[in-house]
C-alpha cells in the first residue's frame, strides 16, 4: 500500500519526500510512525476516490482493491484479495487488455488505454492507467460508458443529418460570404454539375443569369441577422446557362456572425409557376363538369404538395370539406395504413411514365370511424418544359357494395377450391396409407418372426431391432398421412385435457432443452372434450417440439395452458381459414414460446406438410395437428410476429360438464397372451396379397395355430363351406377385388354363423367398424400389428361361445 500511495500522491501533485533510514532506533521509530501515518492517508484516500483501484504483486495477485473496486466489479474483497487478477476478472483476461498489462509490467513503464467488455455483468467501456511500482503494478480503473455513447450517438447523429441532408428533395448549400463550401445531390442535380466536389469554391454570382437578380438576392442577407428563414423567388441558371424560376430560403448558421455560413434551399418553380398562368381557365372546366356528377374530385399541385377537393369527396367518407386537411399527411390519416404503399406504388408510376394512368382501389376512414372501399382514378394535367409534372388531378368513386360482393365471391371460391384440394389430398394420403400398412404389416411381422426364433445373432440381431424400430416409427408416420386428412376415425369418449396435460406432463417437459424454461398452466375447465386423448396428446407434443425448435439453444420459455371461454363469430373470424368452428363454449390448449416468431409468408404455409422454417424438414407434425383438431371440429388460432415469439391457441368444443371428483381411470385389458389357446384351433386367413397370406400362415405357425389361406372371398367360401376342415376363426381383409371383405363377411354368416370373423383392415378400427356397420365380428385388426396383438385377438376370439 505504502508504494501504491507514492505513486497515487504523485499522480494527485503532491510532493513526497525520500525517508532516509539511518540505525538509530529513535530515527526508525520516527520512520515507522510516519510509514503508518503515511500509509493510513493513503489508504483514506483511496477508499475516497471513486475509481476502482488495484495495487498487485510481481506475480499478479491482488494486494490491495478500493471500496469502488468492489462497488465497480460486485464482489467483496475476500472474493478478490489474494486471488490472480486474471482469476477473479476473468473478463479482462486476453487479448488488448493483458496484452497491455504484461508489457507494463515487463518494460516498467506505465500505460494508458480504453478496453471494453462486451458482454457479461461487466460490460462497459474502461479508461485504464497502469502503473509499475517497486513491489508490482497498479491497476486504476474509470468507466466511460457515458462518454463513449455520446461519442457514437454523436457520429451518428453526424451521418444521419448527412443522410438526410442528401435525401432532400431540396437543393441544399453551405455558403460562406456568397462562395459555395457544400451541395446536396439534389443542388448538383439541379444546376447540372457532375459531382458534389466540382461546385465547391464557386462564386454564386455564376448561378445567376444577371447582376440585377444576384443583388436582390444578396441585399436580403440583412435581414438574416434578425434570425429565421428568409424566402425570396428570383431566376437563377443552370451550369450550362438555362435559366429557371427558383424559390429560395435562406437561414444563417449564426445570426450574430455571417462567416460563419448560410444554409440556402432551392425549389424549382419554374413547373409552378407556369401551371399557375395555365390552370385557370381548364380548372373552372373540370369544376363545373364534376359537380353535375356526384364524383368525389381532387387536384394536387405536385410541387406544393397540397390538394383541392370538392365537397362531394368530403361528405362521401361523412366529413366537411374543411376537415380533411389539404396535405399529404391529411391524406395518409384517411387511408388504411395496409394500403398506402400500394397506391403510392401506382401514383409513382404514373407519375414516371410506366402507366397510363393512376388507378387504385384502397380503404379511407368515414367519420364514424369505419372504412370505405374507394376507387380513386387520375392523370398528370400539367408538366413543366422539361416534362416535370406540376400537377395531378382526378375522381374518386365510393366502391364499398361492389367490392362486399367481390369479397364473399372470392371467399366462395376460396372454399370450394380449399374443400377440392382437400379431398384430393385426403384421397392420397388415405390410399397410401392403406397401401402402405399392408406392406409395413409384412415387414413388421417378418422382423419379429425373426427375432421369436432367434434367427439372427450378434450384430445381425441388432441390425434387426434397428430394422424394426424404423418400421414403426413407419407405422406412426402412417397414421399421420391419416391424421392430416382429419378423416381419421375415432372412438368417440368424453375426455379431460387437464388429465391429458397431467398424465403427459413427465413426456411434455422433456421436449425442452435445458436451457428452456418449461411452466404448465392448469385453468379450470369445467367441461370434457368429445374425442380421442391419443389424437390430443399428439397435437400437444407437435406444438411443444415446433415451440422448443423456435427457440432453438438459447435461454426461453415455453409454456402450455388449458382454460375455456365463449368464444363469439368476431372471436373465430381471426382463427385460421382453414377450419370452420361455430360460435359457443371451448376448451382451449395454448402453447407459447419466446422463439424467433414467423412473419405473415410462414403463418400462411405453416400446415403445409413438411413445410417448415428450418433448413430441413420434421414431416407431418403440423399438418398433423391440422388434421386432428378438423376432426374434432375445433379451430386454431396462432399469432406471432418475428422476433416476439409465437402462441398457438387450439380450441375444442366443449363436452358435458365434467364430474368434480374426476373420471375413474379405465382398467386395462387384460394382457395379451395371458390365456392359453383352446384346442383344435383351426385358423383361415383370408386376403389378395399373396406376401400377407405367407406372413400370416408364419405367424399362425410360430403361434401353434393349424393355419389355412384364401386369396379371394369365393375361396373363403368354400374353404369353410364345401369341405369338413374344422376351421373355427377366419382373419379376413375387409378390401378385396371382386368379392369384397363385407360381401364375405355376410356370406361366411349365412352360411356358418358359428365362425369367430376377425376384420383386418390398413385402416383404423372406427373406420373399418363403419364399413362392416353392425355385422357381428370376434374383433378388429388394425395393420401394421404385432405378434401380441395377433396372439391376444386370436384367443380373445376363439375364446368366445
Amino acid at each position: 500500500v505504502h508504494y501504491v500511495g507514492i505513486w497515487l500522491l504523485g499522480l494527485l501533485g503532491l510532493t513526497v519526500g525520500r525517508v532516509v533510514l539511518t540505525r538509530k532506533n529513535r530515527e526508525q521509530e520516527n520512520m515507522q510512525r510516519e510509514l503508518v501515518e503515511s500509509n493510513r492517508k493513503i489508504t483514506l484516500i483511496l477508499e475516497s476516490i471513486s475509481d476502482a483501484f488495484f495495487s498487485l504483486d510481481d506475480d499478479l495477485v491482488i494486494q490491495y482493491c478500493n471500496s469502488a473496486a468492489e462497488e465497480t466489479f460486485g464482489k467483496g474483497k475476500g472474493e478478490l484479495l489474494g486471488k490472480r487478477f486474471f482469476e477473479a476478472l476473468p473478463c479482462f483476461q486476453g487479448g488488448d487488455f493483458e496484452e497491455c498489462i504484461l508489457r507494463a509490467q515487463r518494460e516498467k513503464t506505465a500505460r494508458s488505454f480504453e478496453s471494453q467488455v462486451v458482454e457479461g455483468p461487466y460490460a462497459n467501456w474502461y479508461s485504464v492507467n497502469v502503473y509499475p511500482h517497486e513491489e508490482g503494478i497498479a491497476i486504476h480503473f474509470r468507466i466511460i460508458t457515458p462518454r463513449k455513447k455520446a461519442e457514437e450517438a454523436l457520429r451518428e447523429n453526424e451521418a444521419l443529418l448527412n443522410l438526410i441532408l442528401d435525401t432532400s428533395p431540396a437543393a441544399t448549400a453551405m455558403t460562406v460570404h456568397r462562395i459555395v463550401k457544400w451541395v446536396n445531390d439534389a443542388w448538383v442535380k439541379m444546376f447540372g454539375f457532375e459531382n458534389k466536389r466540382e461546385p465547391i469554391g464557386l462564386d454564386s454570382r455564376t448561378l445567376y443569369p444577371d447582376e440585377e437578380n444576384y443583388r436582390r438576392v444578396g441585399a436580403l442577407y440583412q435581414e438574416l441577422e434578425a434570425g429565421g428563414v428568409v424566402h425570396t423567388e428570383a431566376l437563377m441558371k443552370r451550369k450550362d446557362g438555362s435559366v429557371f424560376e427558383a424559390a429560395i430560403y435562406f437561414r444563417a448558421v449564426d445570426p450574430h456572425d455571417l462567416s460563419k455560413g448560410v444554409i440556402s434551399a432551392i425549389l424549382d418553380i419554374s413547373a409552378e409557376k407556369e401551371a399557375q398562368r395555365q390552370l385557370g381557365v381548364s380548372e373552372k372546366k373540370l369544376e363545373r363538369a364534376l359537380n353535375g356528377a356526384e364524383l368525389g374530385w381532387w387536384n394536387l399541385d405536385i410541387q406544393a404538395a397540397r390538394a383541392e377537393r370538392n365537397e362531394r369527396y368530403a361528405h362521401m367518407l361523412g366529413y366537411n370539406l374543411e376537415d380533411i386537411e389539404p396535405t399529404r399527411e391529411g391524406w395518409e390519416k384517411l387511408v388504411h395504413p395496409d394500403d398506402i404503399p400500394r397506391v403510392t406504388e401506382a401514383f409513382q408510376a404514373h407519375l414516371v411514365g410506366k402507366a397510363p394512368i393512376y388507378e387504385s382501389e384502397y380503404r379511407m376512414k368515414t367519420k364514424d370511424g369505419g372504412w370505405k372501399w374507394v376507387l380513386d382514378r387520375g392523370k398528370i394535367i400539367e408538366r413543366d418544359d422539361q416534362g416535370k409534372p406540376l400537377r395531378f388531378a382526378g375522381t374518386i368513386l365510393d366502391i364499398s357494395d361492389r367490392k362486399a360482393l367481390e369479397e364473399e365471391r372470392i371467399e366462395m371460391q376460396r372454399k370450394v377450391l380449399e374443400a377440392q384440394k382437400l379431398e384430393s389430398l385426403s384421397l392420397m394420403a388415405g390410399g397410401i396409407a392403406h397401401q402402405f400398412n399392408n406392406l409395413l404389416q409384412i415387414v413388421l411381422g417378418n422382423l419379429e418372426l425373426l427375432q421369436m426364433h432367434k434367427l439372427v445373432h450378434g450384430r445381425a440381431a441388432a441390425f434387426v431391432d434397428s430394422a424394426f424400430r424404423a418400421a414403426r416409427r413407419a407405422a406412426k408416420l402412417s397414421g399421420l398421412m391419416l391424421d392430416y386428412t382429419g378423416q381419421t376415425l375415432y372412438m368417440p369418449r368424453d375426455v379431460d385435457v387437464n388429465e391429458i396435460v397431467a398424465r403427459g406432463e413427465p413426456l411434455f417437459s422433456s421436449v425442452a432443452p435445458r436451457t428452456v424454461r418449461f411452466v404448465i398452466e392448469r385453468g379450470e375447465v369445467r367441461h370434457a372434450v368429445t374425442g380421442d386423448a391419443g389424437q390430443l396428446e399428439q397435437v400437444i407434443m407437435s406444438l411443444l417440439t415446433n415451440a422448443a425448435e423456435a427457440i432453438g439453444d438459447g435461454p426461453g420459455e415455453i409454456r402450455l395452458a388449458t382454460g375455456e371461454m365463449d368464444c363469439d363469430e368476431a372471436y373465430l373470424a381471426t382463427t385460421r381459414r382453414e377450419l370452420h368452428p361455430a360460435p359457443g363454449r371451448y376448451v382451449f390448449i395454448e402453447v407459447s414460446d419466446t422463439g424467433h416468431g414467423m412473419n405473415a409468408g410462414a403463418l400462411e404455409r405453416i400446415f403445409d406438410p413438411f413445410y417448415t422454417t428450418k433448413f430441413i424438414g420434421r414431416g407431418l407434425g403440423m399438418a398433423a395437428v391440422l388434421g386432428i383438431v378438423r376432426g374434432h371440429k375445433g379451430g386454431i388460432r396462432i399469432d406471432s410476429e418475428p422476433g416476439k415469439g409465437t402462441t398457438v391457441r387450439v380450441l375444442l368444443p366443449a363436452g358435458a360438464e365434467l364430474k368434480a371428483a374426476g373420471k375413474p381411470s379405465e382398467t386395462p385389458g387384460q394382457e395379451p397372451g395371458a390365456a392359453s389357446r383352446p384346442a383344435s384351433s383351426k385358423v383361415l386367413m383370408v386376403d389378395d396379397d399373396e406376401t400377407v397370406l405367407q406372413l400370416g400362415r408364419d405367424l399362425l405357425a410360430a403361434l401353434g395355430y393349424d393355419g389355412l389361406t384364401a386369396s379371394s372371398g369365393e375361396e373363403a367360401i368354400r374353404l369353410c363351406t364345401e369341405t369338413d376342415n374344422g376351421i373355427r376363426c377366419v382373419i379376413l381383409d375387409i378390401s378385396m377385388p371382386k368379392m369384397d371383405g363385407v360381401q364375405t363377411l355376410r356370406e361366411l354368416q349365412r352360411h356358418r354363423p358359428d365362425l369367430k370373423i376377425i376384420i383386418s383392415s390398413g385402416y383404423p378400427e372406427a373406420e373399418a367398424r363403419l364399413i362392416v356397420g353392425d355385422a357381428d365380428v370376434a374383433g378388429f385388426l388394425t395393420k401394421p400389428y404385432d405378434l401380441e396383438t395377433f396372439q391376444s385377438l386370436l384367443e380373445k376370439a376363439l375364446k368366445q361361445p
